[in-house]
């Protein structure tokens, strides 16, 4: 009897060992599921190492669109001119015109949809003079 229910207590363990292993493991291949919202208004994203740095976006999907493309326009503060851009579930990236502040640089990143506001942070590596670039924006 006591085998029997040292065997029953040693599967037990076993088992909920296996179910608190795989909780906090992300399915294999699992999927981006955040859907952005860029074109409900206003649109409005502000720089958050400048307040007087604000990004406006506009020509974007409308909201429950999971991926497309869009443009903004960056107004006052450190960093100016157009951009155009596209997302896909979290993932984001745009390009400055020529003639903006960071005129021809690619900036890639995530767009943080739990975060309260909702934020995105990109970067473009560093190329030739240009150093590495960080910008972090939050909704507004």
């Amino acid at each position: 009897m006591k085998t029997i229910k040292k065997t029953i207590a040693v599967m037990l363990a076993f088992i909920i060992l296996a179910i608190f292993s795989n909780c906090s493991k992300p399915e294999p291949g699992a999927s981006d599921t955040y859907v952005p919202d860029l074109s409900t208004p206003p649109n409005q994203w502000q720089n958050v190492a400048d307040a007087a740095n604000n990004f406006f976006f506009f020509s974007a999907p409308p909201p429950g669109t999971a991926s497309g493309s869009f443009q903004a326009n960056a107004n006052g503060g450190s960093v100016t001119g157009h951009l155009t851009g596209s997302f896909d579930h979290s993932s984001i990236q745009f390009t400055f015109d020529a003639g903006a502040t960071y005129g021809g640089r690619l900036f890639t990143g995530k767009i943080n949809g739990s975060a309260n506001p909702v934020t995105m942070t990109l970067t473009t590596p560093a190329a030739g003079a240009n150093p590495a670039v960080t910008i972090s924006l939050k909704k507004v």
